[in-house]
């Protein structure tokens, strides 16, 4: 009979098993590395979407700020004093012409989606209130007739200084809505 040399037999073995592990290690990588990468994918589905959706949220608060920005801006750069001057009233400023007409139930919407936002829209609706004492000032002076050479220009300037604090707070409205998106990204 043959002799059966145990050391190498052992030695073969664990050779054997050696290979074994190796192989084993190998395939664990390489399941590993793939549900790492699927992981990898679908986190980055989800951020998208995420984004995507708060995106859709901030949408109407941008727009309302930006169109609110955007009045504002053209009513400090009008001439009002010219248009109050015409006695038949056409193209007078109305204190209504100030905001938005959707401003007030977006501003109740934002109370549900965020508390910043929604103080930040209710102190421009009140700080609204200046503005439109004096737009309804120059409507009275207006129809009045009264010679408006000093009072109507010092009304205008009133008015302007008056948006001033209102564009300053819908500007920081509006760049904090756009860093709430732009944080998603990152």
């Amino acid at each position: 009979m043959c002799e059966v040399n145990w050391v190498l037999l052992s030695g073969f073995i664990a050779a054997i098993a050696s290979l074994a592990n190796a192989a084993l290690l190998v395939w664990m990588i390489l399941v590993t590395r793939r549900y790492v990468n699927a992981t990898l994918s679908i986190l980055e589905v989800n951020r998208v979407a995420l984004e995507d959706i708060r995106n859709r949220e901030i949408r109407p608060y941008k727009n309302l700020v930006e169109r609110t920005i955007r009045n504002l801006e053209e009513l400090k750069a009008r001439d009002l004093v010219y248009s109050f001057e015409k006695q038949d009233g056409t193209g007078w400023l109305s204190a209504d012409d100030l905001l938005p007409a959707d401003y007030n139930g977006i501003v109740m919407q934002a109370t549900t989606f965020d508390a910043e936002l929604y103080s930040s829209l209710y102190a421009v609706a009140s700080l609204i209130e200046e503005p439109r004492k004096i737009v309804t000032e120059m409507q009275r002076v207006a129809r009045s007739g009264r010679p408006t050479l000093t009072e109507l220009p010092r009304l205008q300037a009133d008015f302007r200084r008056a948006l001033d604090p209102i564009i300053s707070l819908l500007n920081s409205t509006r760049d904090s809505l756009l860093s709430r998106g732009q944080s998603l990204q990152r």
